[in-house]
């Protein structure tokens, strides 16, 4: 579990690995953004039941409020971050149609 102090928090990290050229197997440009949005949705994900545990643990009285404060910000960062990504795939998606 990651642990953060005040003035380290940065926003989610998503890295993805750059897929190696393999002569058999060549994944499609749509595979390899298939496989990026699911790694956004899941890391969402995470954040998102992170935050809800730290939110249930500090009812508790178990977790600092800087740490759920963080944990629910990062949630919020990964969320508006994957709806950007969903709102610019749309754009370009009404833009092919356009031009058909």
């Amino acid at each position: 579990m990651e642990s953060f102090r005040i003035g380290d928090f940065s926003p989610p990290s998503f890295e993805m690995e750059t897929p190696s050229l393999d002569l058999d197997k060549q994944r499609s440009a749509g595979d390899v953004f298939g496989e990026m949005v699911q790694a956004i949705l899941d890391q969402t994900n995470e954040a998102q039941l992170d935050a809800d545990k730290k939110a249930e643990l500090y009812a508790k009285g178990e977790v600092g409020i800087v740490e759920t404060v963080l944990a629910v910000n990062k949630a919020d960062i990964s969320l508006r971050m994957m709806l950007e990504v969903r709102n610019r795939a749309l754009e370009a998606y009404r833009e092919l149609t356009r031009a058909v």
